[in-house]
Order: C-alpha cells, then sequence, then structure tokens
C-alpha cells in the first residue's frame, strides 16, 4: 500500500531529524503531499 508508507515513511523520517532539530533551537515542519500521485485530471 503505496499510501501507508508514504504516511509511515514521513512520520519515521520527521522523527529522525527531529531531536537534532530540538537541539539546535527548533524550526518548523512542513509537509506538502499530493494526490497528483494517484489521479490524473483531464
Amino acid at each position: 500500500m503505496r499510501a501507508g508508507s508514504a504516511v509511515f515513511g514521513l512520520m519515521a523520517v520527521t522523527r529522525a531529524f527531529l531531536p537534532k532539530m530540538r537541539e539546535n533551537g527548533g524550526d518548523r515542519v512542513v509537509n506538502v503531499g499530493s494526490i497528483g500521485g494517484l489521479m490524473t485530471s483531464p
């Protein structure tokens, strides 16, 4: 299931670098997604 791997992959990557961001004073995490990979428009 691609949608599940995209969600859980994103969560895993965010968890991996979040501690380093906190050490450096923090910042913002912006997740941008698209349904374009699953559907096409005419």
